[in-house]
């Protein structure tokens, strides 16, 4: 059985217990269950939107977090085998951030929004289905709501200090992502690691910038290219935004085992 990975974050001297993003892997959703959206999807560029594109970060108090994770995120295994989706999808929309339903303590943002499934390697997701992601933007006030009430009511005092009114009000914008992770941006094509939360409802991004493989190909435009499941652009690559590592497609899929055919 797969033990809960937990996260550990250290932020304005004060440390929280989360849970990572990688969440525990759960048995493929019954199809009444799927967050799969019927809706058609628009490949015109004007319709993927983020609302990162509509906030001014100079207003932002931003933090980035050191985690310890109990996986080597950096072994394209390891991720396969914490979860039962790998995945290419377009990211049609980047909604919101919000916090984890039924977590408290837990006030590290995810960023929601939407994916259109383009080729399924593991696990059974299609269409458009609705994801989260750890990291985000979000208001004091909103990341208030889920924490507990002593670390809220020594937020205040120190608040109180420096002559700000309490984090329950604040409109404050706050920015909590992990040291070296990207920002998903709308329109653009990934290689994805997933898990189905049945809680939540969305399929939960895992791997951080190790998990989120941007696919570049000039060449061979997704849209394209008709393949079937097990087929793939020769000149299809991945790279990882935040090392800014690039690597053939083919080759990376090998180092988990999933067998594809260069088209």
């Amino acid at each position: 059985m797969k033990m809960m990975k937990k996260i550990l974050l250290i932020t304005a001297g004060l440390l929280f217990l989360v849970g990572c993003s990688s969440t525990k892997k759960e048995s493929k959703p019954e199809k009444k269950e799927t967050a799969k959206i019927e809706q058609v999807v628009s490949k015109k560029a004007e319709n993927y939107t983020s609302y990162l594109d509509k906030i001014d970060r100079s207003k932002v108090k931003t933090s980035d977090i050191e985690l310890d994770l109990m996986i080597d995120i950096k072994n394209p295994k390891a991720l396969e085998e914490e979860n039962t989706n790998v995945f290419i999808a377009r990211v049609i929309s980047v909604d919101k951030a919000e916090l984890r339903p039924n977590s408290l303590g837990n006030t590290f943002p995810y960023s929601v929004g939407k994916l259109e499934i383009l080729k399924n390697l593991e696990g059974d997701a299609e269409g458009v289905v609705e994801f989260a992601r750890l990291g985000g933007i979000l208001e004091e006030k909103e990341r208030a709501k889920n924490d507990f009430p002593e670390a809220i009511e020594k937020a205040n005092y120190l608040r109180e200090q420096s002559g700000k009114g309490p984090v329950e009000t604040s409109n404050e914008l706050v920015e909590v992502k992990a040291n070296g992770d990207i920002y998903l941006s709308a329109g653009e094509v990934y290689l994805f690691y997933a898990n189905w939360d049945s809680e939540w409802k969305k399929y939960t991004l895992n791997g951080f910038e190790y998990g989120a493989l941007k696919l570049e190909d000039d060449k061979q435009p997704i849209e394209e290219v008709k393949t079937a499941e097990n087929e793939i652009g020769k000149t299809w690559e991945v790279k990882n935004e935040g090392t800014g590592q690039q690597e053939d497609l083919g080759e990376y899929l090998e180092k988990i085992d999933v067998e594809v055919k260069e088209k």
